[in-house]
């Protein structure tokens, strides 16, 4: 979903230039319209070619299926609906029709949710797969991007729907928001939601999360992409994978990983330090020390 108007979002073209001086193919990055979308009106939403599930390709899902390692599985990843939502319309006329508008924006997120619902469905039929990601940023790193009413009134009905889905095929539900969200946890918690991700440090302190709902949700992520993925060295990576899992593993409820995607401008040395202090220091079960492995 979303990928059906990325041409009539603005780009920006960046050149990085080897050290010979000899140019690198262009890199081109792609966001969408703050301003305006592809959803002004009525008429936009009545026309817009949306597409069905029979035009999806679940194909590599049975791909994957027959290659992968025995005790190994898919983690599907989809069902966003807010931030589909704003995109199409731009995240200012969403914010003016929330004043003026908000049916509009109540049958636009309809549209979106009925249909990610049905892949979602989809996805989660495979017998390959083992969990399912719903990623929908909620935040800014220091608030929610709007009220939380907002939410809860008409998202947090479609998150319950997810959550059925994967009753239904006895699939664990990871939820994925960047951002401060600690206003709306226990919300998540009631829409069925199991484990939390990424949980940013600018954003959340994950052992006061760990504190508060570590017997209800499993925390993934953490190890700072901010500062010590893109400044840091391998040894101050290994330190922090080492202190996140000595604190949080014990117990169960913990995945290591980072606080956002690993980005393009994150050192390789830096990323396969993390990967290896994962291995190092996460073997169960978890001494005060890190590792115990016996």
């Amino acid at each position: 979903m979303g990928e059906g108007y990325s041409d009539k979002t603005p780009s920006l073209n960046v050149s990085f230039t080897r050290a010979s001086g000899e140019d690198m193919p262009e890199r081109r990055r792609v966001w969408a319209q703050e301003r305006t979308g592809v959803i002004r009106n009525e008429c936009d939403l009545a026309d817009y070619p949306w597409p069905r599930i029979e035009d999806f390709d679940f194909s590599q899902f049975e791909v994957v299926e027959r290659i992968l390692p025995a005790g190994m599985k898919i983690i599907a990843v989809g069902g966003k609906i807010f931030s589909v939502a704003w995109e199409m319309m731009g995240f200012e006329a969403f914010c003016m029709n929330l004043v003026t508008n908000l049916s509009f924006i109540q049958r636009l997120m309809e549209r979106i949710a009925v249909l990610q619902l049905q892949v979602f469905e989809r996805m989660a039929s495979f017998d390959g797969v083992g969990a399912m990601w719903l990623a929908d940023d909620l935040a800014y790193s220091t608030a929610l991007l709007i009220s939380p009413e907002f939410y809860r009134t008409h998202l947090f009905p479609w998150f319950v729907e997810y959550k059925k889905i994967c009753q239904k095929y006895s699939l664990p539900l990871i939820f994925h928001s960047d951002g401060r969200i600690t206003e709306v946890i226990e919300d998540l918690i009631a829409c069925g939601i199991n484990a939390l991700h990424p949980i940013e440090p600018k954003a959340m302190d994950i052992y006061d999360l760990k504190q508060k709902y570590g017997r209800r949700l499993c925390l993934i992520g953490n190890v700072d992409l901010g500062e010590t993925l893109v400044r840091g060295t391998p040894e101050t990576v290994d330190e922090e994978v080492k202190q996140k899992i000595t604190r949080l593993a014990p117990g169960g409820g913990y995945c290591m990983g980072s606080s956002n995607a690993i980005t393009d401008y994150v050192p390789l040395e830096n990323y396969v330090a993390m990967i290896r202090a994962s291995f190092k220091y996460g073997g169960y079960p978890i001494g005060i020390n890190g590792s115990n492995r016996t």
